[in-house]
């Protein structure tokens, strides 16, 4: 049997998958934690046990997303040599998390985690910054070796690259009959393309 601990952390990542689908669908501002409970099939006193509030719901969906798509990019990173393999790496490593993660990735690109409080916002702020610089290093990394054009900055790069990744998932849809590998793949071939030195 599963500790207590086992169980509030389950109910804890259930509320999180919730919380992202309703805040993607519905807004941050316009979810009610009334909302979040049904959801969970819980009550709000139950919702208020496990989250001292909406916000506090918002950031740790906020800081998940940016944890994981962090990690899987340093570890694809970490497994790849080569500028152009790494770079590749780096772009199937975001698609495929996002793309797995799709709720909690909306939450991000949607900026709703503006919502949160002062400090909090800021530490999101500073974790995407982070996750940014990863993605530039290897970037720039790519124009040194001459994979990459130079007459566009490195960050300039890096944000086209992270808009072509990041909007595909308001849009993919499985049944349009493209594969998640083919948007990969396509993304991959586009972005090394269209900024091959």
């Amino acid at each position: 049997m599963s500790s207590k601990t086992e169980r509030n952390e389950a109910a804890k990542a259930r509320a999180r998958e919730l919380g992202a689908k309703l805040f993607s669908e519905k807004g941050y501002a316009e979810t009610t934690t009334r909302e979040l409970a049904a959801a969970m099939e819980v009550t709000n006193g139950t919702f208020y046990y496990y989250f001292s509030s909406k916000e506090d719901l918002l950031y740790e969906i906020s800081k998940m997303a940016l944890d994981e798509i962090s990690t899987a990019v340093a570890d694809a990173l970490a497994g790849a040599e080569g500028v152009e393999n790494r770079i590749r790496a780096m772009i199937e490593a975001h698609m495929t998390t996002i793309m797995g993660s799709h709720q909690h990735s909306t939450v991000l690109t949607e900026l709703q985690w503006r919502a949160l409080s002062e400090e909090r916002r800021q530490e999101v702020i500073e974790s995407r910054a982070e996750y940014e610089t990863m993605l530039r290093n290897e970037i720039a990394a790519g124009q040194q070796e001459g994979i990459l054009r130079t007459d566009s900055e490195a960050t300039m790069l890096t944000l086209l690259l992270l808009n072509l990744m990041n909007w595909t998932i308001f849009w993919y849809r499985s049944e349009r009959g493209v594969t998640k590998q083919r948007m990969i793949d396509e993304i991959e071939k586009q972005f090394l393309r269209g900024a091959s030195a």
